[in-house]
């Protein structure tokens, strides 16, 4: 058994090693319990020292859960998370984000002179113009923005849609993307979502169908309609493969919205 315990020495947790992978996969587990993304969180062994999240757990052990508040980040380091989301760095928006520095976080350009420095800022000035989860998503940089949502980013300050990500990810095979994606809390609209619902409907890919059903509210109805109308029951694709109706998965979906 893995007991985690808080500095104020409450129990916060008792779970059974079977059930999880790793130090990542506990921190996960811990956040519905003390609201705090794994990110903000350290577990200390019994001689003090922090946990990485990818050793892994193979035996029971008593923890100790340590909160963090989020950094003070300079602009420099502002915009270093801001570029490396740009760019789809993973390993660096991850470093960057365990240190922990707030995944929306922004600069104040400041006067310089020169021409190197002029190009500086108009760089620093097109990345200030929007959030790092912004650049992610409108770069296509599917697993960066899981990071960032996970990390707590404000979907509002974004001001871009999920949508087009989601969908490149499922056209393209990438079902890990868009399950992470969508678990870790992007959302789309209704004509979107149901666009998207129709097409895992119609592949039988009923865990995504769930969560779209899930971040819907949890009842197929409208969407149910749409997807079924988008999909022309009884066409066949151009492999000459008929078409999967795709009520059944959709319906066995909702059915199971609530256990998700």
């Amino acid at each position: 058994m893995l007991r985690v315990w808080s500095a104020s020495g409450e129990e916060v947790a008792s779970i059974p090693v079977g059930e999880l992978t790793d130090v990542r996969t506990l921190k996960q587990s811990l956040q519905d319990r003390c609201g705090v993304t794994r990110f903000r969180q350290r577990l200390l062994d019994e001689h003090g020292g922090s946990l990485d999240d990818e050793l892994q757990l193979r035996s029971a052990a008593e923890l100790q859960l340590v909160l963090l508040s989020f950094c003070s980040a300079s602009d420099d380091e502002k915009m270093e998370l801001a570029g490396a989301a740009y760019r789809g760095d993973v390993q660096l928006v991850e470093e960057v984000l365990q240190r922990p520095q707030h995944p929306d976080g922004r600069w104040h350009d400041q006067a310089q002179s020169g021409d190197h420095k002029r190009r500086r800022i108009s760089y620093a000035t097109r990345l200030h113009s929007h959030t790092p989860l912004h650049w992610a998503c409108t770069k296509g940089h599917a697993e960066v923005a899981a990071l960032l949502l996970e990390a707590g980013a404000d979907i509002g300050k974004a001001s871009c849609s999920f949508a087009p990500l989601l969908c490149k990810e499922y056209r393209s095979g990438n079902l890990g993307a868009a399950r992470s994606l969508l678990k870790a809390g992007a959302t789309i609209s209704g004509g979107e979502a149901s666009q998207l619902l129709a097409m895992a409907a119609e592949d039988g890919h009923r865990d995504i169908a769930r969560l779209l059903l899930k971040m819907s509210g949890g009842s197929a109805g409208e969407a149910l309609a749409h997807a079924a109308g988008n999909c022309h029951v009884g066409d066949v694709d151009k492999s000459g493969t008929a078409r999967t109706p795709p009520e059944k998965p959709l319906m066995e979906a909702d059915a199971n919205t609530d256990t998700a």
